[in-house]
């Protein structure tokens, strides 16, 4: 039930975002602390109960105030307003840090304006707008099974649950794996949720091979900002999130990604695979084991040994440390501590005394399709119709020259 100075605006009210209308009590306010302050509950009551009926929203605010300018007959009133970002809320104990943040935007945004010299200045605040949306997830559901591709790679553990707690069994399944050791012939006993014994899967706190795990402050099915939330809750985890890509030309399937990279790699690092549905209505998430096993024959029909990067996928034989040292960054190599480096190439320094700059002109012109090679056909083809060089001097300006030509026989 609605206060009495609260009020459900239209036409943006529907099944999944609704708007409020929500006047303070205080009448011709012109602070905007005692403005926010007495509105705050009415913000909180309908952000609870939303939270209860849709179990995840987002949420934004929109104050609205009465700015003058000019004095006597040249006075004009105006109805501003200065709106804040959207807001995540999963759980109701989030809810007043979160209006606290957005009030602190509101705060912002209206002093800087006043401060700008625009001439504006408050008479009064008037109301605010509280839009709230229902926010939506491809489901989870059971689980799905892997392309018959992928699986026998046996680079994959594919728990067979049957709620929407995968996320969880892969984390379980990542300690077994771990720590149990167990053998080739044995790995498939992890992908029933029977082996890991640990009560109910709905803990929001789980312990399994004296490891505690907090899973508290997620949402089934998880989004990329529950992963953020799981890993600054369990500081010594890191997670990648993989997908799976049906390739028809060339008839087989392939890992790409990360859809979702860590920030930083740590110890206890997990790497995930989504599959899903053919009409995506429906994803699962599975473990990788082995990255190189499972994506090695993307890259290379070699038998030789190698390593693959978490970050870019790249398949190398050799200096696989000084990738993962570089990957994503600018390389930088500095001398050893206790060495001298020493600059000795100084005709680097000195320009060359000629200098050419040439470019050819071309159009595209249709031809006879020829095709060339498995994936590729000839369409175009480009030909030339002007081509022009600069020849400069370095040290004599005078000696410089220019020469154009254009036609069919250039080339």
């Amino acid at each position: 039930m609605l206060k009495e100075n609260v009020f459900i605006t239209s036409p943006m009210a529907s099944e999944n975002v609704v708007q409020y209308k929500i006047i303070s009590s205080l009448e011709e306010e012109i602070s905007i602390e005692l403005f926010l302050a007495d509105i705050r509950p009415y913000i909180r009551e309908q952000i609870r109960q939303k939270l209860e009926e849709f179990n995840s929203i987002k949420f934004n605010l929109r104050l609205f105030g009465e700015y003058v300018k000019g004095m006597d007959a040249e006075m004009v009133l105006t109805l501003k307003h200065f709106s804040t970002n959207f807001s995540v809320v999963r759980e109701v104990g989030e809810v007043d840090e979160k209006i606290a943040g957005l009030f602190v935007e509101l705060t912002k945004a209206a002093e800087e304006y006043q401060e700008r010299d625009s001439g504006w200045a408050i008479t009064a605040f008037k109301f605010c707008e509280l839009t709230i949306c229902r926010l939506k997830s491809i489901p989870v559901g059971s689980h799905l099974a892997l392309p018959k591709r992928i699986y026998t790679k046996k680079a994959t553990i594919n728990v067979k649950n049957n709620d929407v707690y995968c996320f969880k069994w892969c984390i379980l399944a990542t300690i077994a794996f771990k720590k149990d050791n167990l053998p080739g012939t044995q790995l498939r006993r992890l992908s029933r949720p029977e082996y890991y014994k640990i009560g109910s899967i709905r803990q929001k706190i789980i312990s399994f091979r004296n490891r505690e795990i907090d899973l508290s402050g997620l949402t089934f099915p998880v989004t990329n900002a529950d992963i953020s939330h799981f890993e600054s809750k369990n500081s010594g985890i890191s997670i990648n999130i993989y997908e799976l890509y049906d390739d028809k030309r060339k008839g087989e399937w392939k890992v790409m990604g990360p859809a979702r990279a860590a920030k930083s790699t740590k110890d206890f690092h997990i790497n995930l695979l989504t599959i899903y549905k053919p009409n995506r209505s429906q994803y699962h998430y599975c473990l990788i084991t082995n990255m190189q096993r499972l994506v090695k024959t993307q890259f290379t029909r070699s038998n030789a040994t190698g390593q693959c990067c978490d970050l870019c996928q790249t398949f190398y034989t050799t200096g696989g440390n000084r990738h993962k040292e570089e990957c994503t960054r600018v390389r930088s190599v500095f001398p050893a501590v206790g060495t001298k480096t020493k600059f000795t190439h100084f005709e680097k320094q000195i320009s060359p005394p000629i200098i050419i700059y040439a470019d050819i002109e071309a159009l595209l012109k249709p031809t006879r399709v020829i095709q060339k090679g498995e994936g590729t056909r000839i369409i175009q083809e480009h030909e030339a119709c002007a081509v022009s060089y600069y020849i400069r001097h370095v040290y004599n300006e005078d000696c410089d020259e220019q020469y154009v030509f254009d036609g069919k026989y250039i080339l």
